[in-house]
């Protein structure tokens, strides 16, 4: 499998209200909020943390978030966390094809009962029994999907357990693939629901092709400058002070900056020391230009003294986060250990288009 993206939750403004974090939330995600009938969005909150009992989560009275794939994949698996607190707190995930509205497939969380439901466009294909979640609790799960007219499949575990097994028709559009994804969030009450640990992959014949297992997702902020310092901080120095926007990426009131092409910063991070295998690292950038001229950078990962660059990216005059994801080390192309990951530094690289 091939990541294309990944979510904690971690590291925006925590609020009770929408503003001020819907703003960053944008930076990462594509759209919100497009149909709510509720008037109420989703927003982040640290006082009923995620699911390993710390950071911060998705929370939501009545939401929708959009993701879009550039990738359009026909095949995918993701997995996430989530807790709903009442009988209302439905979530819906949904498999779209170019545009949000235009539904491919979808997987429901029906929390009046807390039986599963998948199907596509207008038709369910699959209920389980009643009682597979409960209101309260955080469950893990994981779902497969393949959209396509007669080769379609979709298969879903909780906790790791199998609960839907459905193969056949999964496609509703003529659109091939998934042009985007999104959560529908606590659409049939005010009953409150979270996500935590978002991770979604192409199924693509590399590396693992299965589920994962139970998994989360841990933010691991600059805490030192790394090998590369050409960048020029603002207000002040040192680089990596303008970049450890822990909880809050604060767009233009910290940052580094270049007009310089060749220039390049990178940063030393926290450790970690979780235990278990390592599924994946993924860098998060966030950067923008500052005027019309065409612009663009690389994102740069430092392992065992070698730069590793993701390919061109044209920036906008919009703060954008970009993700380069490795889902194993790139010098010993084996999984990667704490060890790896605590000698890692990661950042950006000016150039011009290739």
């Amino acid at each position: 499998m091939t990541i294309l993206f990944v979510d904690g939750f971690d590291h925006y403004s925590y609020h009770t209200h929408q503003s001020p974090w819907m703003t960053q939330f944008l930076y990462k995600w594509d759209a919100y909020d497009l149909n709510n009938p509720m008037g109420i969005s989703c927003r982040i909150y640290n006082s009923s943390p995620g699911k390993k009992g710390d950071g911060m989560c998705l929370y939501s009275y009545g939401g929708e978030i959009y993701k879009y794939l550039e990738e359009e994949p026909e095949e995918i698996v993701c997995g996430f966390a989530f807790k709903c607190t009442s009988g209302t707190s439905d979530i819906t995930l949904r498999l779209n094809a170019a545009t949000p509205g235009s539904n491919q497939c979808w997987v429901f969380f029906n929390a009046g009962d807390g039986s599963i439901s998948f199907g596509r466009g207008s038709t369910t294909l699959q209920v389980t029994a009643a009682s597979q979640f409960t209101t309260g609790i955080w469950y893990h799960t994981e779902i497969k999907i393949k959209i396509h007219d007669t080769l379609g499949y979709c298969i879903l575990n909780l906790n790791d357990t199998e609960l839907i097994n459905v193969s056949g028709d999964t496609k509703a559009q003529s659109f091939v693939g998934c042009g985007n994804f999104g959560f529908i969030l606590s659409f049939t009450g005010e009953g409150a629901c979270s996500l935590d640990d978002f991770w979604i992959a192409e199924v693509d014949g590399l590396g693992v092709t299965d589920f994962l297992g139970e998994t989360g997702i841990y933010t691991l902020w600059p805490d030192a400058a790394g090998h590369y310092t050409q960048l020029t901080p603002y207000p002040s120095s040192p680089n990596h002070d303008c970049v450890d926007d822990l909880t809050s990426i604060d767009g233009n009131e910290t940052f580094n900056q270049t007009k310089t092409v060749g220039d390049i910063d990178t940063y030393n991070f926290d450790s970690l020391s979780v235990g278990g295998q390592i599924f994946c690292v993924t860098s998060n950038s966030c950067i923008r230009k500052i005027d019309a001229a065409a612009a663009y950078f690389k994102q740069i990962s430092r392992v065992d003294s070698i730069d590793f660059l993701s390919a061109d990216i044209a920036l906008s005059t919009t703060w954008r986060v970009h993700q380069h994801h490795f889902e194993e080390n790139p010098v010993t192309e084996i999984d990667w250990t704490e060890s790896d990951v605590n000698d890692y530094q990661s950042g950006v690289k000016k150039v011009v288009a290739s």
